[in-house]
């Protein structure tokens, strides 16, 4: 018996060359490429917040400036034991002066302070510019001679910068006139 002849016949939809098939492998060989991008992408943040928090910087710091939110290396701590073990480290490293933990003088930080110091700020601006405390740059003055000598030329040409900035202050401000003096007739 002919399929046509008894009524029932079959449609096919001609939609052009056959499409490779896709097989769930290959779909998961692509989403396993997302997560691994991903998981890197994620594996760098963490380290960059520990390596924020190692050079002194808080929790909070260290996420702005490894592009993440504190709420998000809040989640990453609940969630992976080691990264949480490595916070807990990197935390008891520093050395604490009652709650807040000394900030390093970094090779950076000590430049901040130099440039800060011949631009005519004082020790204490300076410090705080660079985002360590004063006795820190003190310690550091006494402990590293080479570190010390910067620091003297910088506060000279420091004080030569806030001479000529007073200097031009005076001269902004000043009003001038022409005054002539009792009994001087040499002007009119």
């Amino acid at each position: 018996m002919n399929p046509s002849a008894s009524g029932t016949s079959e449609l096919v939809a001609d939609t052009g060359p056959p499409s490779p098939p896709t097989t769930p492998a290959a779909a998961t060989t692509c989403s396993e490429e997302e997560n691994s991008v991903g998981q890197k992408k994620t594996v760098h943040q963490r380290a960059a917040v520990l390596l924020g928090m190692e050079s002194g910087m808080d929790l909070g710091a260290a996420a702005r400036s490894a592009g993440v939110s504190l709420e998000t290396v809040r989640a990453w701590r609940e969630e992976n034991e080691r990264f949480d073990a490595a916070i807990v480290a990197v935390r008891a490293k520093g050395r604490t002066y009652g709650n807040s933990p000394q900030i390093i003088m970094t090779p950076a930080r000590a430049h901040i302070v130099l440039h800060a110091l011949r631009d005519g700020e004082t020790l204490a601006r300076a410090a705080e510019l660079a985002g360590v405390a004063l006795s820190t740059v003190y310690h550091r003055k006494k402990h590293a001679p080479a570190f010390r000598a910067l620091m003297e030329e910088a506060q000279e040409m420091g004080l030569h910068t806030r001479a000529r900035r007073r200097g031009q202050l005076r001269l902004r401000n000043a009003k001038y006139r022409l005054v002539r003096p009792r009994g001087d007739d040499t002007l009119g």
